[in-house]
């Protein structure tokens, strides 16, 4: 297996391509091909780490020894994947994926990439400054996994009054190592950020990203896509239709990736909410991006969604619906519908983006199996949520220890050489 450009198609290896996270030609790097499991059965029938080792193996066993594989994969995977059928819903369950330490699906790939970075064979003499560009969940994930790792510095970039109140929280409550800076812009501004610096600034700064632009977010993000469709099939011999609220689309495309691999994975829909760029290249063919726009959803608040460059390259005959993918915007309205309905009918409370996916769930009316991913939390949108159902929602262990910390935060403008001065003079 060997690890390209989406562009020029220049090989490197995997080490190279997670550390620099991004292309020098502006490209993602992607596997050349897929391995393929047959046997998929016989896999899922230890522990998630278990699983993960076999799925992970055939990208790093060029790169890792097989004891530094084991590690990596225990140390990543060390919290619950949980995954529960929806009684007002045929065939419908609820693939939770908020039960790391900050409470969102993000968990899995920070933590993964955090120790894999970590390892000795991997890292580099020099600090590394690590880049994450977010609309609410991504950098908490990577702020909690990279904080006290010595080795590495973290600057967090998100969008000011963007963010919930909690979600603010999660990614100011950090100190030494980790810094967040508030940018005066939107989602794609912070992107465009990270993407301009790693791109123009490499040689200034030993850098990496951590956004779902680097291959070390999506491949561990494959595998509770696989582990789950997996065990749903050994339980109703179907193949598994999965909804996925997505943004940026890392989250989406690990579970295209995931079938590729021949998981039992039949459709994939992405659900948006108001920022319909995807939505609208899949119902005219013609991708184009565009000012995303402020929702309750806001993980998903991307009018220009980086991995979308990643999909084509797997599927250039996109859009095609022999590739059993589709995409449905959700408004702000429906969304709270959503959440009201159901807590209502089955009890559950779910945060605005599942909710997307959930009202995508019921738009489309399948009649098969299908998984529906609760990707955060719900109680870092209490504001949101609180007033739909009557009552507030409670924090969970994790959320509860992060808001015992002080926090603090820069504020920052969209002016890259101020932001590349303002991280000069805090990483030397």
């Amino acid at each position: 297996m060997q690890i390209l450009s989406t562009r020029d198609k220049k090989i490197v290896t995997i080490i190279n391509a997670i550390k620099t996270g991004i292309a020098p030609d502006g490209g993602l790097y992607v596997p050349d091909r897929f391995p393929h499991f047959d046997n998929y059965s016989e896999l899922a029938q230890g522990s998630l780490q278990e699983f993960s080792i076999e799925l992970l193996t055939p990208f790093f066993d060029t790169a890792l020894s097989t004891k530094q594989i084991h590690k990596l994969c225990h140390q990543s995977f060390s919290f619950p994947l949980n995954f529960k059928r929806l009684p007002s819903r045929k065939n419908c369950y609820l693939m939770e994926l908020f039960h790391g330490p900050t409470a969102a699906f993000k968990d899995f790939g920070a933590q993964f990439l955090a120790n894999f970075l970590d390892i000795d064979d991997v890292k580099l003499d020099d600090k590394k400054l690590i880049l994450v560009a977010t609309s609410g969940d991504t950098g908490g994930a990577v702020a909690s996994a990279f904080h006290g790792k010595n080795d590495f510095k973290v600057a967090i970039f998100y969008p000011k009054g963007k963010v919930s109140a909690r979600q603010k929280y999660q990614l100011t409550c950090w100190d030494g190592n980790v810094r967040a800076f508030e940018v005066d812009g939107n989602f794609d501004d912070c992107q465009s950020i990270v993407k301009q610096l790693l791109i123009d600034y490499r040689h200034e700064f030993n850098l990496g990203s951590a956004n779902s632009i680097n291959l070390g977010r999506l491949l561990p993000q494959m595998i509770y896509h696989a582990y789950t469709a997996i065990h749903l099939n050994q339980l109703t011999s179907e193949f598994i239709d999965f909804i996925i609220p997505t943004g940026n689309l890392g989250n989406a495309l690990a579970c295209v990736w995931a079938r590729e691999m021949g998981m039992p994975i039949n459709s994939v829909t992405f659900a948006t909410n108001a920022n319909k760029t995807l939505v609208d290249f899949f119902n005219t063919g013609i991708y184009e991006p565009r000012d995303s726009i402020s929702t309750l959803a806001n993980a998903m608040d991307v009018g220009n969604p980086s991995n979308f460059e990643r999909l084509q390259t797997i599927y250039p005959s996109m859009p095609s619906k022999d590739l059993s993918l589709f995409s449905i915007s959700v408004s702000d309205e429906l969304i709270k519908k959503e959440i009201k309905s159901t807590y209502v009918s089955d009890h559950e409370i779910i945060c605005p983006h599942t909710a997307a996916a959930l009202y995508a769930y019921d738009l489309v009316g399948s009649d098969s199996t299908s998984v529906v991913a609760a990707t955060a939390h719900p109680c870092k949108f209490d504001e949101v949520i609180s007033p739909l159902i009557g009552c507030s929602v409670e924090l969970n262990q994790a959320m509860k220890d992060l808001e015992s910390r002080p926090t603090n935060f820069n504020s920052i403008s969209c002016d890259i050489s101020l932001v590349a001065k303002e991280l000069t003079n805090w990483y030397r």
